[in-house]
């Protein structure tokens, strides 16, 4: 669904993917120094992974907007926004790891005679599926 004119412009969109051989990194829980030959060692301070693949699905929804405030120097200032979710699994249930549940942004825009230009005001967000 999208409305691109006007004061009030919005995009929203759905997504339903599957993918075969989905390729994902997965901590073994040992943990390792600088070499392979290292693993195991109980002082070691880094985790070791390994890279698999399996099937997965992935579903979701994205949604973003600009609105116009005010007339600015013969231009247009205004704000605008973003929003996703998505919803991440292997094709047995489990949930691919790590993965970025949803994010937003808050942010403003201009556009003048003489060029465009876009600033964040607000930082982006992230939440994580819990390992």
């Amino acid at each position: 669904m999208r409305r691109a004119t006007g004061p009030l412009r919005f995009e929203a969109t759905a997504y339903y993917t599957r993918f075969d051989n989905f390729i994902f990194r997965r901590l073994t829980g040992v943990m390792c120094d600088g070499t392979f030959d290292s693993c195991g060692a109980p002082d070691a301070e880094l985790k070791q992974a390994v890279y698999s693949q399996r099937n997965a699905i992935f579903r979701g929804g994205e949604f973003q907007s600009q609105l116009d405030i005010s007339q600015f120097y013969g231009g247009v200032w205004g704000i605008e926004n973003q929003f996703d979710i998505v919803r991440a699994t292997f094709t047995d249930g489990t949930n691919v790891r790590g993965f970025p549940r949803c994010a937003s942004g808050v942010g403003c825009s201009g556009v003048t005679p003489i060029g465009s230009c876009a600033s964040t005001c607000c930082t982006r967000s992230r939440r994580t599926i819990s390992p």
